[in-house]
């Protein structure tokens, strides 16, 4: 079988009219918006739900998979009166508001990923913040919390434990804080939007019990970051903002412990229905990364060429007898394939897989992109 060694591009955000579903010409467009923190990312669709989030890292087991299966586990904030939705991204970020209208009553979902600077250092969080904000009327909304961890490979217990909902599983667990009651949540119950809610998924329980004001400090940390990042891109003339939104979708691509860059975040998103040429594209493509570097570097970006740089002395120096076209994010080399035949896939479009056997395929221009990508930081 002949493997796609290239990632699936999708849209981060729908066009007005894009029809549902893949495999339908040149109007389909996923109606997903992403959301990270150059350590993992998730899609939220524009009904409120994630339906796909791999923690703590791009590459690991997914909490949320129901844009593979609908028993996938997903996260979910509705609104109780129905109405239209709008998505779009804060202004120079990529923070992610969904605004619910049923005419009457308003609320947005304010999703985002904590990235900040700390003096020199990074900070990346593995959370997701959903911040639930009255803009007009009396709303109602509704949370539906359901993840199913391991690739919904067994099953995923959710228990009530004050001050949080803990997810778990026999391998992990994940913790949801939030100034909702936790048993409506639990119980999906209707609850008033009176004034800001949060919700604050985590993987590690915290020690001091986070409140709504850490997610208006996160939220106010991650904007001043991306906008920093944002401000230092040299836009051309012509359509300066969708160019910005590429690069700041690019820049979610990285992945922040080690300087490799993802093809997607994704796996299994078919090319074209019932084919069967569904694809793991969250490891790096030695190819792919030196073309997204040549991106950035076009608009004034060096950063992410010198971490890659150092990413690829990594493999070097591990003295690797042949350099493959594709690696883990953390340098490994074994991308062994595996099918998952417990979720139905993309609208019924299988096989599910992780890992990707074209890591071993042969390529000979991945030693001139490699030297492309020295050339271009130095």
């Amino acid at each position: 079988m002949k493997y796609r060694d290239y990632p699936l591009t999708l849209n981060p955000l729908p066009r007005p009219g894009g029809g549902e579903g893949l495999g339908e010409g040149p109007r389909f467009y996923m109606r997903y918006g992403i959301i990270g923190n150059c350590k993992t990312a998730a899609l939220v669709h524009e009904s409120g739900s994630i339906d796909w989030c791999c923690l703590p890292n791009f590459d690991s087991p997914s909490a949320f998979a129901a844009i593979l299966d609908p028993q996938g586990g997903h996260f979910r904030v509705s609104s109780v009166a129905g109405g239209t939705t709008h998505q779009t991204y804060l202004p120079q970020t990529n923070i992610l508001e969904t605004t619910f209208d049923d005419g009457n009553n308003t609320f947005s979902v304010i999703d985002f990923m904590p990235r900040y600077r700390e003096g020199s250092i990074y900070r990346c969080p593995t959370e997701i913040h959903r911040l639930i904000r009255p803009r007009k009327g009396h709303p109602s909304a509704k949370v539906s919390f359901h993840p199913n961890l391991n690739y919904a490979a067994g099953q995923t217990e959710i228990h009530l434990s004050p001050p949080f909902l803990l997810a778990h599983d026999e391998v992990e667990d994940v913790y949801l804080y939030s100034n909702l009651p936790l048993v409506d949540i639990l119980e999906e119950k209707p609850v008033l939007i009176d004034g800001d809610k949060y919700l604050l998924l985590t993987y590690h329980e915290k020690i001091v019990p986070p409140n709504l004001g850490y997610t208006h400090e996160m939220l106010d940390k991650t904007k001043e970051y991306w906008e920093g990042w944002a401000v230092h891109c040299r836009l051309p003339s012509v359509a300066p903002e969708a160019v910005l939104r590429s690069a700041l979708t690019l820049k979610l691509m990285t992945f922040q412990d080690t300087g490799a860059i993802i093809a997607a975040p994704t796996t299994s998103l078919p090319e074209s229905l019932d084919e069967g040429r569904n694809w793991d594209y969250r490891y790096c493509w030695l190819r792919d990364a030196s073309m997204m570097l040549e991106a950035l570097k076009s608009i004034g970006h060096f950063e992410e060429a010198k971490a890659f740089i150092h990413f690829l002395l990594r493999i070097f120096e591990s003295r690797q007898s042949q350099t493959q076209i594709a690696y883990g994010i953390d340098g490994r080399t074994d991308l062994k394939e595996k099918e998952l035949p417990h979720l139905k896939g993309y609208r019924n479009s299988r096989p599910v897989r992780i890992g990707n056997r074209a890591s071993q395929t042969q390529q000979n221009d991945i030693y001139g992109q490699m030297l492309n990508a020295l050339y271009l930081y130095y």
